[in-house]
């Protein structure tokens, strides 16, 4: 093999480089890098949370008077009756949002899960706490393993439902940062790993 990574053939004729050379790793870490950061720009010129649930919820409402006015239906397989759209942009549309707005809050399943998994991460946080114990847990892996540690951590964590994502997503990036690697990374296999374990069906 010549000083530039490249194999030779039996009359000395130099080919093509090894398929697991660095250079082909390296190239494809660049391509996600990449791919990340354009992600993370388009995210950035996002209007701010508040206007985006208003444009959101008034896309809704459009959404909603077409397909009332076209007279769309569907069959509600629970109970097998046909359940009708009703136009948010009429009188019973507006009384409906505002009666129930504070009851679709409060009865959102994840709600209270994330509420307090959201109070218990900020008092661990400030405390120095969760510091400490990523340190003490991440100083017991090695850094070859740790993307392995990570997903399987994710997939467990699927029982905490949806507050899996708001918890293990942003530690996944501290402990990949935590042992030298990128934390994009680390973000991108917390979250492919508890997406994974919860589309998997149950048996």
């Amino acid at each position: 093999m010549s000083s530039n990574d490249t194999t030779t053939t039996p009359d000395n004729t130099p080919g093509k480089p090894p398929p697991d050379a660095p250079g082909d790793s390296s190239a494809a870490l660049s391509a996600l890098l990449r791919v990340l950061g354009a992600v993370e720009r388009a995210g950035n010129r996002l209007p701010h949370p508040f206007w985006l649930f208003a444009i959101l919820s008034a896309f809704l409402a459009l959404i909603s008077w077409g397909l009332a006015t076209a007279d769309v239906s569907a069959v509600d397989p629970a109970g097998d009756k046909t359940v009708a759209v009703r136009s948010l942009i009429s009188v019973d549309g507006v009384r409906s949002m505002i009666n129930d707005a504070i009851t679709n809050y409060a009865t959102f399943p994840p709600l209270g899960t994330i509420l307090v998994v959201m109070l218990g991460v900020a008092v661990a946080d400030r405390s120095g706490l969760l510091a400490a114990m990523l340190r003490a847990g991440v100083a017991k892996v090695p850094a070859r393993w740790m993307t392995f540690a990570l997903a399987f951590t994710a997939m467990v964590a699927h029982i905490a439902s949806d507050a899996a994502y708001v918890a293990l997503v942003p530690l996944g990036g501290l402990a990949f940062r935590a042992v030298g690697r990128s934390p994009l990374l680390g973000i991108v296999v917390a979250f492919v790993g508890v997406s994974a374990r919860a589309m998997t069906p149950a048996r």
